[in-house]
């Protein structure tokens, strides 16, 4: 009788163990659809494979909204150290972008400019800037590299100025700034002149 009764109360178990691990399954999978959608909303685009792309690069819906000024501290870090200047230059792009400083995307933005992210995240980001931009019209491909070939130079010229321009540092800039340029180039009218003018 106590084995059938201890046999019962272990099914029991069994089934509501099984009930709370497909609640868990349910709400992580609510959590994970609820993070992707506010990616989506943050890089405007609902377009499953960047977004995946973004995740495997260590993105989340707060840090996303740095993405388009990952290219910036690229330039900033390119001579292997980042000057006050650009630090400096690089904070205002981002405050002017909406990013507070209690923010976690300020945090990570702060990170960054003390570690540098490495060349693999460097180029996973252009690719996926590029991959956002081509779902675009040409117009505000054009409007969006432009804006960020301008930032790109902003920084540059934050630490080099124009009487440096062609010092040995700042061609590394001026070189990492027209590649940045030509991979964001799709050959629509007027984008060619300005991201190969560095």
């Amino acid at each position: 009788m106590q084995h059938a009764l201890g046999q019962i109360r272990s099914e029991k178990e069994y089934f509501h163990q099984l009930d709370v691990d497909e609640i868990d399954e349910m709400r992580r999978h609510g959590a994970a659809k609820a993070r992707r959608l506010q990616m989506a909303q943050a890089c405007q685009t609902q377009d499953e494979p960047i977004l995946s792309a973004l995740e495997r690069l260590g993105y989340d819906p707060d840090t996303v909204r740095l993405l388009h000024l990952v290219p910036l501290l690229h330039v900033a870090w390119v001579d292997g150290s980042i000057s006050r200047a650009e630090r400096e230059c690089i904070l205002a792009i981002a405050s002017r972008r909406g990013v507070e400083e209690s923010s976690p995307a300020y945090r990570q933005l702060i990170a960054w400019l003390h570690w540098p992210p490495s060349e693999e995240f460097f180029e996973g980001t252009l690719c996926s800037i590029r991959a956002i931009l081509r779902l675009q019209s040409a117009e505000e491909r054009r409007a969006s590299t432009e804006t960020l070939i301008h930032r790109c130079r902003e920084v540059a010229f934050a630490s080099c100025g124009p009487f440096e321009w062609r010092n040995r540092i700042c061609i590394f800039k001026r070189r990492l700034i027209k590649e940045i340029g030509k991979r964001l180039d799709f050959g629509d009218q007027g984008t060619t002149a300005v991201v190969t003018g560095a």
